[in-house]
This record gives structure tokens, C-alpha cells and sequence, in this order.
């Protein structure tokens, strides 16, 4: 038979065998089904090992790294794969179930009517089939039953459920290199300069995390992957067996006693070492001080004190003297010190062999992932230079041979900090460091135990900043084994809901197996398919016993037809010709029938499934699914994604796929059912208008197939309503993969509203006139800008909190802490920054706009006045000359030679009388230049080459949107609105007295030696060039042999940095702005990632789209519906006979229609069929099916209406 003629319903050509049975219920068939079943759990259970021991299937860096194939096939394929799955079944389950009347039939003894003839499984809710299968017996429609509920409400929910994308960890065996060691303590002496206090004041002072392969305890040697050093899992750590350096210190209380001068101290260490100190040297800032000093071993001529004299040995040139004293006033104004306390310490170097754990990105050691491997060495003297860091460390600044860039060679004054501290000078480089670092302030420093704290970690903090400077590449690579840690996004089997599915798809193959067995054992006396009421009639057209049986039953309703033929037996057996079948009763009691038939009058019935009432409920659930799918659509955009409501994978996979699942797959049932109560209506819906042809009525096979798969016939036949359904029938599997698949996981950054409080505020006025704390203004050198802008731009270290490269913003604080861990804050914050606008400059005076008159640079010493001067043309066109503050002077140029300038400029007034009278526009002080020059000395010509820019700053204010961190560090922004007029703000005219006040301390500082104007070498002089090399990456700019930088190409770097250390200055200077008075909250939002759930656009907009249409479907269905006008619903054997049993039809069906494929077309036009009232072949009227012409169709006077929801609207219109 062809593919066609079989989904046409067409009759096999074949001989007729006795004992026909379904394909699907035959043992090759049945057995393919349960190998693709044990395939299926085959199949789960390798994936589920596999994702096991791999973590993860199509593991990637990224939760959306995945491809389209792979959130396919973990999303939907699973879905899609039970469903086409399930409808396999379903036919098998549909041809168990309408083939087991006959069955029951076949028996050798026969079997009563309410098993077999009066049998409805094919109409029956799937729920029910196997509770009454049970207790008839009916074991193959019984197992069956039971595997399709399974496979409806639990496999298939299951199945979209396995697969879910996770983050898994994993640690594998790699190999590490390391090709890092101390060099030699001769190379460790040059190497130790006073960056390493720079690093060290970072960290102390301006929230630096360590350098990478440090903390502030110890320092590793550095080590990463063998096969790929610089590239790195997200969020991978690594393992190995590596060199801790560590630094331990002995500390003791010194004995103090007083000396015969005022405020004159000896501390001794009581193990042959003392050193006699006086205080009256001291600066007293307030009434209320503290002096905290730190006195090492070694001398140098710029240092009071030091440990190196007669009254120490040798042995005590290891240790360093911590003091603290209080410094108050008396009535008299005198100052005097009380609780004057010494520690002497003495640091122990050590090395050790530890496993340790490092952050593959960053380098930085886990927090106590130390595991030490061997014993704790010393650190010899041949290993570590501890004498030169001991130098550095007590005097501030290496020894001067090397020479080196001057930043790394000056000593280190932390000043700019010091100065909140209220501290008194001197006060040595670790000194600061030793207060940045601790968590007391100065005046607790009197209790010996915190000075000891205090002092052990800032030595710590600088012995770990040595180490990290001073390992060097070797020519020695080690290898060891080492283990990666690292996570990474995949697809991941759930084995608890996998091993629950493995054993339901178990018992479904032992169920199989049951229909099998039971198939196979039930005979079978069927000579072809009976899929058609003309089989039906076929099979009793001889049987005139159970014709006249069922004749007076045409009107009956099912429960009565139920009583009526409750007891009696029926039997299939082998008709006359061989190739019919007849049924015949057996000892029944043919006189009840006619007893009980008083009138043709009944009750038209509305089957339950077709109840307008039903017909709500349904379309009402459908349009609530509709409903709550928008819904959390609407909150999921509302709120950036659903929260999630539980951190379980398994429970998170069971609401987000087994729920939307199991919701289809209970819709599912009850949708095949309706259609396939109208595959049952369907004929008799024809046969009701009239006249129609046998092949499209009594011979059509709509209750032979699923009736997702009677969508052909309908549509060929031109039932379009039952083709509305069918495809609907179709479409709720669409849904159901769509539903599987509509909600996925993401990480998704949240926002939630949350207060700050305002700290300080632009109101108008400022604090003080003064940039910097007047505390130290002219008294000590600044420099707390450049170090935090080294740190930063060499080390690529975080700028202080609320400080970027740009501007510097009033600071707020959280006002509450979240519960959840935040990534970080955003709100709109003020701020304040300068605009530099740098310009070539030209050596010609017929420039345009500004040149340059330097020829007196050409000497190393220039003459006071007038010297270089810059001028620049005003806006009226007249030429202002303008001359430098400070230039490096020094020796004549010898051979090929670089000078650098870099100066405010100051009026001709300045020079008139040594006196400053600037004028009264400020137009020199608000420039300055920086310049690069080039001469060869042995060049006969003398060629005399330079480059400037010109730079004008004015400070700008504006509002921005500030993303931060808890501590304050900027992490992005943006502007918000214009740049606003800064007088608003603060006084007039002290915008730009602030940028001229932070000119000239950004540009003043450089090397204060009479020797260093020309050089020919590529050291540095100044801060401002030391930083450019940093932020360039290349010292051309103060190498003699390299050529001069054009000017156009060097300006923006120039505005960059002075913007940058601009920003960093007034950020360390923030109260310059006055406190916030009250409470001035802010708005803001804290940014938290967090896993949301997400409906998938495709996916839900598919589902509200079908779930709609069906809806709509629906609708259309109950209202279009034929009006009720069979007295019960002809799902059983019984039911179709009783509506032909006294007719002419079923008594001459067949009779000249033979039981190939093309005897109905040709003989279809002699013969029609109605459904109507006819009169029978006993005289009497009946309801039922009768050929033409005997047949008349149904009027009122037979019918007691009841409702349908078209009858209710014609009802309506009539009384209207």
C-alpha cells in the first residue's frame, strides 16, 4: 500500500488473513519502540557520565558564548526529541485501544457487551483508560495507558528539564614555568631606589592594592602556565610549589631616660646600643601633637640621627629605633613632650618553599592559600641585600652612585598626607608609612604594643616591594607540575533528574513489553482494519439476531444503552464467504427493547468535551497561560530579569521547564480528545445534510490515526473546522517545545535604589585660600601627587578614591550597606577638573600666535634677567613677554647634549626688583611651557634645535554619572550636563587661583643640583619628564641621540598629565571644600550581578502567539459546532449499530462494493447515505442512518433540545 493511499484511509489490496491486528501493535514495530526507548536512556546516561566527568558539555568562558547549535540542542532538542517520541506513541496507544473490542470479540467464549461492543476507550479521558482497563482486564490498553501517562506528565516535562547551561569549577594537572630570581646582592644595591617607598606610600595611603605575587605579609616568586604565560581562563587560579620571602621582626620596649638639655631622651636597647635624641628641634603645628620618627643604623649627612656611632656595635647594625612622643604647650606658650615611648626592632630575613594559590589575571596571592612544603631558611647575605634596604628605608633615598632618574634618587617626603595626621618634623619616609598602614592614629602610637604593630607592618610592606622589584629574568626556566583552578560555562546534565529518567524510561520499556507480551498472547479474529462505520456495517449485515437486538435502541442515550444491554454476550466469528465478519447475541432477551421504546422523542446529547461550559474553562486557561507568560514578561523587563527562587540547579530546572512543560502536556490530552470527538461527529455531521457519498462518511478513517496526523484527511474531505483542530492538536507540541525553552539563566548586572549622604559640598566659599593644607605651605616639599601618579601610571595602580585621570568629584558615603554584595554604585556627583589647551610654540617671532626667545639655554647657566622669555599675542594684538619661574642650570653642553624645561612663567615685574608684582590679569602665571632642546657642541655649525608647548588651564566644573566602588575608586563616568561657571561655586577669580597655585607646584619640582642642565645621558631631571617617560613608554624625550619630538604629536600627552596630576592634587585636598551641613542625602543606585531568569523572545512570543490562536480556535469551534441532535455520542461498537439496526442500509451495505481501493469511486454515485428519521425494514420509525431516498431529516417534534453554545445564540435571535 502506498504512503498516500494509507493516510487517505484507503483499504488494503491484499488478501484479507485472519487474526489482522494493527502494524503498531505487531511484534517489530513494538520491539523498534522499545530499543529507540532503551536508545533514549542510553543516550541521557552517556550524557549524564560525561557531563559528570567533564564538568559540563560545550564548556566555554562565557554564559552567551555559546553557539546557536549548542543552546539548541540543550534547549529545545531534548523537547523536540520526546515529543516527536510521543506521538509515536500515541498512534501505538490509539490502535491498542480501538482495536480492543474487537479483541474481546475474538475470544473463543466471547465477552459481555460493556467489554467490548459497549467500550469507549478511544473517547475516554487518558486519565481514566487504565483504571478501567484494570478492572476489565484489558491489560495491553492497560499498560498502555499507564506508559502514556508516564510519557505525557512525566518523561517529557522531565526531558526539557535534564539539560541547564551552570558555571562549573574544575583543577587540572598543567605544568608552571618560572624564569624569575633575586639577582646579585652588588645588582640588588642599584636596584633598591626610592620607588620602592613609592609603592609602599600607595599602599598606605592611597588604597594601592600589593604589586602582583606580594601582600603585605610576604612575596613570591612569580610563576604562570608553561604552555600559554599570557593567556589566562576567566577567573583562573594557579597552584604550584614556589619561594615565599618573608620578613620577621624582634621587638622590644627601649629603656628611656632623660637628658640634662630640655626635651633630651636616650634610648637604649639594653643590648649595647643607645643613641641620645633631643625634641626642641621639632616643628609644633598645634597645641596638641604628636612626633613619630624612625631612627635606622646607617648615617647620612642629611639625617639628625642614626644608630652608627661609638655607642652601638656592630651588632646592632641590623636593628632601627621607633620613637613616639606627645607634644603639647604650657600657660606660657612652652612647649614640653610626655608619654615619650622607643621600640627597638631587629628584622630577620627568611626564604621558604610553600605551595601557593594565585590569581592567573592579576598575579596576587589568594587570601590563605599558603601551604608550606619545607622548613623556614634564612635568607643570607648572599641571597638579599639587606643593608641596602636598610639604608633606603632609614635615610629615604639610595646612596647617590648610581645615578639614576632623580624621582627614583630624592628622598621620599609624604608630606601632603602627614599633614591631616597632625604630626610634628622631622619625620622619617617610614614614619609616614608606618601611620598610612595603621588602623590607630599617631596618638595611639604611645602604647609600645600599637608602635610595634605600626612599624612591623610598614617594614613588611617595604621588604615585599623590594622583593617585587628586584626579580629579574634569569637565563634559567624551571618547570614543576602545578594545578589550574578555574570555572567556565557549560551545558550541564542534572544527574538527579537524569538517573529519575533513566528509570522512568525503564519501566516504560517493562511496560512496552507488557503491551507486547499481552498483544502478541490476545487473538485476533479480524480479517482488516475496522477504522469505518461501513466495516461496522459490514460485520452485522448478516447478523440478524443482533440487528433486531439493537433496532428499538436507535433513540436510547449511553446509560441506557448501558442497562439495556448490561449481561448479554457477543462474539466474532468467521462469516459464511470467508472474508466478512459476523456478530451474533447469544441468549438475549429481544422483547425488552421493544418494551421500553414508548415514543421517538429524546434528548439530544452534548458530549462533555463540547459543553459550553467546558468550552470556557478551556479557552479561560488558555488565555490565562497567555496571560501569565506576558506578565512575566513585563516583569522581567521591569526588573532586568525574574529572580531567581532558588540557588538549586535541580529545583531551578523543574520550575523553569518541567512547570511550562507539564502545563502543555496536560493540555495536550485534553485537546486530542476534543478532536478526536469530532473525528467521531465528523461522518455523522454529514451524513446529517444529506446524500452523501459512502467514501467520505462511513468510509472514512478519522479515528484510525492520532489525530494530529488526520490533518490530510480533514483537509482533502474539507472539514475545515476539524482542520482548525487538528492543526491546533499539531501546534500545542509547537508550544510545548516553546514553553520547555522560554526561560533561560543569564548573569545580568540589577539595579537598586539606594541613598548616599553628600560629604562635602560646592556652595560658594571654600575652606581656605590655599590649594594645599597651609599647615606645610612653603614649609615642606610636595610631592604626594607624583607618587600617586608614578604608582599609577608605572604601575598601573588604582588613583585614589574619587579621583580619575580627568577630574576629581565631592565625595558621599552609603548612607546603608546592601544585603547583597555589590559590584558597584552610581549616582550623578559634581565635578571639578582642569582644561588644558596645549599649543606648538614657534621659535620665530613672526608666529602668530606665541614664540619662544631661548637662546640663552643655550649656555648651562643662564643670566637672571632677562634670559629666555616666551611671549604671546593677546586678543587686542599686542605681544606679552612672559619668563620661567625655574631652569635647571648647570654645565655648557659637552658633544651631543638634551635639556629639558619645564616652567610656570611669571611677568618682567618678578625680575624688576627681585620682588613679585604680578599684574593684575594674571596672564604670564596662567601658562606654562615645556620644552625639549638639542645641541652638539663638536657640531661646527653648533646647530641649536628645539621643541615647546605652551599650555593655558582653566578649571571646569559639571555634573556627572559616577559609577564607584565601596572605597571610593572611580570606574567610570560620564558628563551629564554643560560645563557650568565656576563662580557658582567659590569666590570670584579662585578657579584660576587654584590652577596657577597647582602650576606651579606640578611643574616647579625638579632636581635642585647646579650640574644637570645639559646631559648626555637619558636619566631624568624632573618629575614632569620621569612621569612622560612612564606614560609614553620611551625615554626619546630626554635621549641626546634621539631626535626632537614634534610638538604637535607630544601636546595632548602633556595635557593629559597635567590634568591627571591636577585632579590627583585636588582630590587629595578635598577639604578645600567645606563639610555637608546636615543631612544632604543623594539618590543613587547600587549595581549587583546577579543569575535572573529571562524569557526568550522567540520562544514566548511563539507561545503567547499559539496559545491565543488555539484560544481563538476554540471559540471559533464551540460556536460553530452542529446543534446537538444525537441522542448519545456514537464512540462504541454498540452505539453506531443501534443507529442502523432497522435500516436498509446496514442490511444491503457492501453487498456490490467490492474491497479493492477503486470500487467506492465508481459505485459511489448509485448509493447515498443520510442521517435522519427513516422508516425501518420492521415498520417502525427510527433515528439513524438509512439510505436514500427512505430517509428524512430530523424536525422539531423528535427533539427535546438542550444547549449548545450556537443553540444558545439562535435561541436568542428567535425570541429577538
Amino acid at each position: 500500500m502506498t504512503v498516500k493511499g494509507f493516510m487517505m484511509g484507503k483499504p488494503s489490496s491484499g488478501p484479507l488473513l485472519e487474526g489482522w491486528k494493527p502494524y503498531t501493535m505487531q511484534a517489530p514495530v513494538l520491539t523498534i519502540v522499545i530499543v529507540i526507548t532503551l536508545l533514549l536512556a542510553g543516550v541521557i546516561e552517556f550524557l549524564a557520565q560525561k557531563s559528570q566527568k567533564q564538568g559540563g558539555l560545550a564548556l566555554s568562558e562565557c554564559s552567551d558564548c555559546l553557539s546557536d547549535v549548542v543552546t539548541f540542542s540543550y534547549l529545545y532538542a531534548p523537547t523536540v526529541i520526546s515529543v516527536l517520541y510521543s506521538l509515536l506513541w500515541s498512534w501505538i496507544d490509539l490502535d491498542i485501544r480501538r482495536i480492543q473490542p474487537w479483541l474481546e470479540l475474538s475470544r473463543p467464549e466471547g465477552a459481555l457487551a460493556e467489554s467490548s461492543v459497549l467500550l469507549d476507550y478511544p473517547s475516554t479521558f487518558l486519565a481514566f483508560i487504565p483504571f478501567t482497563a484494570w478492572k476489565k482486564g484489558h491489560w495491553p490498553v492497560f499498560f498502555s495507558g499507564i506508559a502514556s501517562m508516564l510519557l505525557f506528565w512525566a518523561i517529557t516535562p522531565l526531558q526539557s528539564a535534564i539539560m541547564g547551561v551552570k558555571s562549573v569549577s574544575f583543577a587540572t594537572n598543567i605544568t608552571v614555568s618560572s624564569h624569575l630570581a633575586l639577582p646579585s646582592p652588588q645588582d640588588q644595591a642599584a636596584m633598591m631606589d626610592t620607588t620602592i617607598l613609592h609603592t609602599a606610600f600607595g599602599m598606605a595611603w592611597l588604597e594601592q592594592a600589593s604589586p602582583s605575587y606580594t601582600t603585605a605579609d610576604y612575596a613570591i616568586i612569580p610563576f604562570s602556565r608553561a604552555d600559554s604565560p599570557s593567556h589566562y581562563l576567566p577567573g583562573e587560579n594557579l597552584t604550584a610549589v614556589t619561594t615565599m620571602f618573608t620578613t620577621e621582626l624582634d621587638c622590644w620596649e627601649a629603656s628611656v631616660s632623660t637628658l640634662p638639655p630640655a626635651r633630651s631622651y636616650t634610648f637604649d636597647n639594653d643590648r649595647g646600643c643607645a643613641v641620645n635624641v633631643s625634641f626642641f628641634q621639632s616643628t609644633l603645628v598645634s597645641n596638641d601633637s604628636s612626633l613619630v620618627a624612625y631612627i635606622g643604623y646607617h648615617g647620612n649627612a642629611i639625617l639628625d640621627y642614626c644608630l652608627e656611632s661609638p655607642q652601638c656595635s656592630k651588632n646592632s647594625s641590623g636593628q632601627f629605633l621607633a620613637i613616639y612622643t606627645h607634644f603639647q604647650r604650657d600657660d606660657l606658650g612652652n612647649p614640653y613632650d610626655t608619654d615619650v615611648k622607643g621600640v627597638f626592632c631587629e628584622p630577620s630575613y627568611h626564604k621558604q618553599s610553600v605551595s601557593v594559590t594565585i590569581s592567573a589575571e592579576s598575579g596576587r596571592p589568594v587570601a590563605d592559600s599558603v601551604a608550606p612544603v619545607g622548613e623556614k631558611e634564612p635568607l643570607g647575605e648572599g641571597e638579599f641585600n639587606a643593608t641596602a634596604l636598610q639604608y633606603l628605608i632609614g635615610v629615604g633615598m639610595p646612596p647617590p652612585s648610581p645615578t639614576r632618574d632623580w624621582p627614583a634618587s630624592t628622598t621620599f617626603e609624604p608630606w601632603g598626607s602627614l599633614a591631616q595626621a597632625n604630626v610634628v618634623g622631622p619625620s622619617m619616609p617610614m614614619a609616614g608609612i608606618a601611620i598610612g598602614l595603621s588602623d590607630n592614629p599617631p596618638s595611639d602610637f604611645r602604647n609600645a604594643t600599637i608602635l610595634k604593630q605600626a612599624f612591623t607592618k610598614a617594614y613588611k610592606t617595604i621588604f615585599t616591594a623590594a622583593i617585587s622589584q628586584l626579580l629579574l629574568d634569569t637565563e634559567k626556566t624551571e618547570h614543576q607540575p602545578g594545578t589550574s583552578h578555574y570555572t567556565l560555562n557549560g551545558v550541564v546534565v542534572s544527574r538527579t533528574i537524569s538517573a529519575v529518567l533513566e528509570g522512568m524510561l525503564i519501566i516504560l520499556v517493562f511496560l512496552m513489553g507488557g503491551v507486547l507480551y499481552t498483544s502478541q498472547k490476545a487473538k485476533s479474529k479480524l480479517a482488516m482494519d475496522p477504522a469505518t462505520i461501513g466495516f461496522t456495517f459490514k460485520s452485522v449485515s448478516t447478523s440478524r439476531a443482533v440487528l433486531n437486538r439493537f433496532a428499538m435502541e436507535d433513540c436510547s442515550d449511553g446509560p441506557t444503552l448501558q442497562k439495556s444491554l448490561s449481561g448479554e454476550h457477543f462474539f466474532l466469528e468467521k462469516g459464511d464467504s470467508g472474508n466478512s465478519l459476523e456478530i451474533e447475541a447469544v441468549a438475549g432477551d429481544h422483547t425488552k427493547a421493544t418494551d421500553s421504546r414508548k415514543d421517538m422523542k429524546y434528548t439530544p446529547v452534548v458530549p462533555k468535551e463540547l459543553h459550553s461550559m467546558t468550552g470556557c474553562l478551556l479557552v479561560s486557561l488558555l488565555l490565562a497561560g497567555a496571560a501569565v507568560l506576558i506578565y512575566f514578561k513585563k516583569r522581567e523587563e521591569s526588573l532586568q530579569g525574574l529572580p531567581r527562587p532558588s540557588d538549586n540547579f535541580e529545583v531551578l530546572q523543574l520550575l523553569e521547564n518541567y512547570i511550562p512543560t507539564i502545563f502543555t502536556t496536560l493540555l495536550e490530552p485534553y485537546l486530542v480528545l476534543l478532536t478526536r470527538v469530532f473525528c467521531i461527529l465528523q461522518p455523522f455531521n454529514d451524513l446529517r445534510k444529506g446524500k452523501s457519498n459512502p467514501e467520505h462518511t462511513l468510509e472514512t478513517k478519522y479515528t484510525s490515526l492520532p489525530p494530529q496526523l488526520v490533518l490530510w484527511r480533514a483537509i482533502r474531505s474539507g472539514h475545515f473546522l476539524l482542520t482548525s483542530l487538528c492543526i491546533m492538536a499539531l501546534l500545542v507540541n509547537v508550544l510545548t517545545v516553546a514553553l520547555g525553552g522560554t526561560f533561560n539563566e543569564f548573569p545580568v548586572q540589577i539595579q537598586y535604589p539606594t541613598t548616599f549622604n553628600q560629604v562635602r559640598e560646592a556652595r560658594g566659599s571654600l575652606t581656605r585660600d590655599t590649594l594645599i593644607y597651609t599647615k606645610y605651605q612653603g614649609v615642606q616639599a610636595y610631592y604626594d601627587h607624583f607618587y600617586a601618579a608614578s604608582t599609577n601610571i608605572s604601575r598601573n595602580t588604582t588613583l585614589p578614591p574619587w579621583i580619575t585621570t580627568h577630574y576629581t568629584f565631592l565625595p558621599v558615603n552609603l548612607t546603608s550597606e546592601h544585603p547583597v554584595s555589590s559590584d558597584f554604585y552610581r549616582t550623578k556627583l559634581r565635578g571639578f577638573g582642569a582644561e588644558a589647551k596645549c599649543d606648538a610654540m614657534s621659535t620665530s617671532p613672526t608666529a602668530s600666535r606665541a614664540f619662544s626667545n631661548i637662546t640663552d639655554l643655550l649656555r648651562g647657566k643662564s643670566p637672571r634677567a632677562p634670559g629666555p622669555s616666551f611671549s604671546f599675542r593677546r586678543d587686542n594684538g599686542t605681544w606679552t613677554p612672559c619668563y620661567p619661574t625655574t631652569l635647571l642650570s648647570g654645565f655648557d653642553p659637552v658633544g651631543k647634549s638634551a635639556r629639558e624645561v619645564v616652567s610656570p612663567l611669571w611677568p618682567i615685574s618678578y625680575y624688576d626688583d627681585h620682588t613679585y608684582q604680578p599684574f593684575e590679569d594674571h596672564f604670564c602665571e596662567d601658562r606654562f611651557v615645556v620644552g625639549w632642546l638639542r645641541v652638539d657642541s663638536k657640531d661646527p655649525a653648533n646647530t641649536f634645535k628645539s621643541s615647546f608647548v605652551h599650555c593655558e588651564a582653566v578649571l571646569r566644573t559639571a555634573m556627572f554619572d559616577v559609577e564607584f566602588d565601596k572605597a571610593g575608586h572611580i570606574l567610570g563616568y560620564n558628563r551629564s550636563g554643560e560645563f557650568e561657571d565656576t563662580t557658582k561655586f567659590m569666590p570670584l577669580n579662585m578657579s584660576q587661583s587654584l590652577v596657577r597655585q597647582a602650576t606651579d607646584l606640578i611643574n616647579n619640582p625638579s632636581r635642585p643640583s647646579q650640574d644637570y642642565a645639559w646631559h648626555n645621558e637619558t636619566f631624568v631631571a624632573d618629575w614632569w619628564n620621569y612621569l612622560l617617560k612612564f606614560q609614553l613608554q620611551s625615554t626619546d624625550l630626554v635621549d641626546p641621540a634621539k631626535e626632537l619630538p614634534k610638538p604637535e604629536a607630544v601636546a595632548p600627552a602633556v595635557a593629559d598629565l597635567y590634568q591627571r596630576l591636577f585632579a590627583i592634587m585636588l582630590g587629595k585636598n578635598l577639604d578645600l571644600f567645606p563639610e555637608t551641613v546636615g543631612q544632604a542625602n543623594v539618590s543613587g543606585i547600587v549595581v549587583v550581578t546577579e543569575t535572573r531568569i529571562f524569557l526568550d523572545d522567540m520562544a514566548y512570543l511563539l507561545s503567547v502567539v499559539i496559545l491565543c490562536l488555539i484560544a481563538a480556535v476554540l471559540i471559533w469551534v464551540y460556536l460553530a459546532q452542529s446543534v446537538a441532535y444525537l441522542p448519545r455520542l456514537p464512540s462504541t461498537l454498540g452505539s453506531v449499530i443501534a443507529y442502523a439496526a432497522a435500516s436498509r442500509a446496514v442490511r444491503e451495505y457492501g453487498a456490490d462494493v467490492g474491497l479493492d481501493g477503486e470500487s467506492w469511486p465508481r459505485k459511489a454515485l448509485k448509493t447515498t447515505y443520510s442521517f435522519g428519521r427513516y422508516l425501518g425494514v420492521d415498520g417502525k420509525f427510527h433515528i439513524g442512518i438509512e439510505m436514500d431516498p427512505f430517509v428524512a431529516p430530523i424536525d422539531g417534534t423528535t427533539l427535546n433540545r438542550t444547549s449548545t453554545v450556537k443553540s444558545w445564540f439562535q435561541k436568542k435571535d428567535e425570541k429577538e
